[in-house]
């Protein structure tokens, strides 16, 4: 997924701009993992964000208000203003010239007033002008440079984006909440044949693979980043129509899925889930950055024209991911189209 900080605003920049003399370096620290659109947030991060804050703070109600505006006033204006701009990227896409929503330019004059800081300023007047310039690259399907090379804005990437905004949103109101809170929602995506009981959105990215009849064919990846260590993943493949071989090709998928990772013995076994032909394996490896563990489940989704990926990946051991991925089939149900 193309990564927002790089392209609209430095968000780790500004809240280390901003920040850097009210909060501890490990509060800093946990603030851009979750306001990170890849990022997560776990429990015992929220409690050691929460144990640096003075106890003369913790233990007063009105303390806690301002600390909570401040952090809002400083981190979550920024989102807003991406979130608007994303939005108004995808507009100006579709209509091919520059549209904004109409909270572009309120947005834009918050992020940039939300401190006074020279640091914070230069970092966030920067935002602002490459946001103005990735709406004219929208409307025109001009390239854009970054770090990492050129690319052009698309519909795929601006949806990845905005689905990731809305977990770095959802992880900034669990942070600034003194109280950790795990609710679950229901989450729907239609065009995906899914919908997931989580206690956080997932981020979504669209790719285009070759699959094993030379065809290529969309995939839209759903993901949630439990901890530094864990993820999950439920993915649709659209193959405009069914499997020759539905079994092989299953098993053959999950091979696939797994050497992508860097784990080429799953050993998949076929058999059926959910009344579908399915196929299911797991596997370890070594790679440069240190262990790895996935289990991935494919299942033939006949009616719908594709087949879903659910897989886990932890560097904590193989039955984690086993047990993360058995989570995540838990709290989905997988809908046939009438």
């Amino acid at each position: 997924m193309i990564r927002i900080g790089a392209f609209v605003i430095a968000c780790s920049l500004l809240v280390h701009s901003a920040l850097a003399q009210d909060l501890t370096t490990k509060q800093q620290d946990i603030l851009r993992t979750a306001l990170a659109t890849d990022g997560w947030l776990t429990e015992p991060m929220h409690g050691e964000f929460w144990s640096a804050v003075p106890t003369a703070i913790r233990s007063d109600a009105k303390a806690v208000a301002a600390l909570v505006s401040y952090l809002n006033q400083m981190s979550a204006v920024a989102l807003r203003f991406q979130r608007a701009t994303w939005s108004s990227i995808k507009l100006s896409l579709a209509a091919r010239r520059v549209i904004k929503t109409a909270d572009y330019e309120a947005t834009k004059a918050e992020m940039r007033s939300a401190s006074q800081l020279l640091a914070y300023r230069a970092s966030a007047e920067k935002g602002a002008q490459t946001a103005d310039k990735m709406l004219e690259a929208a409307a025109v399907g001009r390239k854009m440079d970054s770090p990492n090379g050129p690319f052009f804005i698309t519909e795929e990437m601006v949806d990845g984006v905005l689905a990731g905004l809305d977990g770095s949103l959802h992880r900034f109101r669990l942070l600034s909440n003194p109280t950790w809170s795990t609710a679950v929602e229901e989450y729907s995506f239609p065009n995906e044949h899914v919908r997931i009981l989580w206690h956080g959105p997932f981020t979504r990215e669209t790719q285009t693979v070759t699959i094993e009849d030379g065809r290529a064919v969309p995939v839209t990846l759903l993901s949630f980043r439990l901890s530094e260590q864990e993820h999950v993943a439920i993915g649709f493949m659209r193959l405009q129509g069914r499997w020759l071989d539905p079994q092989g090709a299953s098993i053959r998928t999950v091979a696939a899925t797994l050497g992508g990772i860097g784990i080429q013995d799953g050993r998949p076994t076929a058999g059926r889930w959910r009344g579908r032909v399915a196929a299911e394996g797991g596997g370890s490896a070594r790679l440069s950055a240190g262990a790895i563990h996935a289990s991935v489940r494919i299942v033939e989704a006949q009616e719908n024209g594709g087949a879903w990926q659910i897989f886990a990946i932890s560097s904590v051991s193989l039955a984690d991911a086993i047990l993360l991925r058995l989570r995540l089939e838990a709290a989905s149900n997988f809908e046939r189209t009438p």
